[in-house]
């Protein structure tokens, strides 16, 4: 019996452990961004809008070069695990040393762009200290096992742990009272603990030994370079405003821009944890064709509304928000707060369709779709900050994902299906569970 004949037969189990799962990675989101959101308010305050803006501006390039690192892995590991579960460890061991070799590779490259382009040792130094964020991050590989196992009690567990060594770190460095450089390594550190964290605890829970393979590692990357370069052409549009906004503006522009986006990506976490915790039961049922669309259409549903809900809520307390976690220096981020928010929706629609995309075998049209999206992203932020500087930049941003997102999957024939699904879910229509046998 097959891993999909296997789930399907135990639906309300998995009723169950989704729930107790998603549960999991919320608590502990919860209480990361607890402890990170009040760790970087202080981190704002104190190094104040244009060091602040140089560690976002750095920290840009190392985020450009995330999807090359991981090489479009993570949108494919999940299935490979369950459909290939004897050979688990030379699945992870695989994706884990490819994703080493980009990484160091990538590490090389960022330091080469920050210089010819600032020209300053400082961006250098505080770009050199974020990038070790990469090659620890390979290891990150490992959650996809606590995933398709539906485990993530042990990941919620270690990721908490990481992220409270940063906010020791931070505190350490505020105390201190050390320059932006110190605070620029704190990001590598989370993601060092982690991935000490999920080595000892693989092995702990029974992992297979790890081994590499490179003809295993070409099957993996033909199935995934689709996703290395749509995963490129979003980071092109998620990180080129920050880009734009140091280059034609200056760096205090990009910490305003920044503390926007910080506010934003607070609480996003919940639609992380649902999305993780819905993908393999998606997965499994995708040949019960109406179970399959009503688990895509609720998914997408529960993103697009409490997006909204979220969205209406920031918008009405944005000038509060703003004094209450910045103070008066950061009055000038209100505007854009007030746009950017309400991009989360579309954002994380492009995230989940990624399960329907690997599902369909329809992975080439990513690289379109992200595409579209970084065209789009550039035509706006240039046209838009020359004239209306961070709020143009803002503007451009939620532009770029309801066109990504949304409408242009309209435009192709292979993705109106998608589209369609996203539209019933925005009507409530088949949304609400009936009686079945399959979750």
């Amino acid at each position: 019996m097959n891993i999909y004949a296997v789930i399907n037969s135990v639906s309300p189990l998995l009723k169950h452990r989704f729930v107790h799962n998603t549960g999991w990675i919320i608590t502990a989101r919860i209480i990361q961004m607890a402890l990170a959101f009040v760790i970087s308010l202080i981190t704002a305050r104190y190094l104040g809008p244009s060091n602040f803006g140089i560690l976002n501006y750095t920290q840009s390039f190392v985020v450009f070069f995330t999807p090359i690192c991981t090489l479009g892995l993570n949108g494919i590991i999940v299935k490979e695990i369950l459909d290939r579960p004897q050979s688990v460890g030379q699945t992870i061991g695989t994706m884990i040393g490819l994703r080493l070799l980009s990484s160091f590779f990538s590490m090389g490259c960022i330091l080469v762009i920050v210089y010819f382009m600032n020209h300053n040792p400082l961006f250098v130094w505080v770009a050199f200290l974020q990038a070790f964020m990469l090659i620890f991050q390979s290891f990150d590989s490992i959650n996809y096992w606590y995933q398709s196992k539906l485990f993530s009690k042990r990941t919620a567990f270690i990721s908490l742990a990481g992220y409270t060594s940063m906010c020791l770190y931070r505190i350490l460095m505020l105390v201190l009272h050390k320059d932006v450089t110190w605070f620029a390594f704190a990001v590598s550190l989370d993601f060092f603990v982690i991935a000490l964290l999920l080595a000892f605890y693989y092995f702990k829970d029974g992992g297979q030994k790890f081994s590499f393979s490179w003809m295993l590692g070409k099957q993996m990357l033909g199935k995934s370079y689709h996703f290395i370069l749509s995963g490129l052409m979003v980071v092109i549009y998620g990180q080129m405003d920050k880009i734009m906004l140091g280059k034609l503006l200056n760096d205090t522009a990009v910490g305003y821009y920044s503390a926007a986006l910080s506010l934003c990506n607070a609480w996003p976490f919940v639609l992380a944890a649902l999305i993780d915790s819905a993908r393999p039961l998606i997965m499994a049922v995708h040949k019960q064709k109406n179970i399959y669309y009503k688990r895509l259409r609720q998914l997408y549903a529960i993103i697009l509304w409490i997006g909204i809900a979220v969205s209406i809520c920031i918008t009405v307390a944005a000038p509060l928000i703003i004094k209450l976690a910045y103070g008066q220096a950061y009055l000038a981020t209100v505007l854009p707060l007030q746009i950017i928010t309400w991009y989360t929706s579309f954002s994380y629609l492009g995230v989940a369709r990624n399960i329907w995309m690997v599902c369909e075998n329809k992975q080439r049209y990513e690289k379109v779709l992200a595409g579209v999206g970084a065209l789009t992203n550039l035509t706006f932020n240039f046209l838009l900050i020359p004239c209306w500087g961070i709020v143009g930049a803002a503007i451009a941003t939620l532009l770029t994902q309801m066109i990504t997102n949304f409408f242009v999957l309209f435009a192709f024939k292979a993705t109106r299906e998608n589209a369609l699904l996203i539209w019933d879910a925005l009507r409530f229509k088949d949304i609400f569970p009936l009686r079945e046998k399959i979750i």
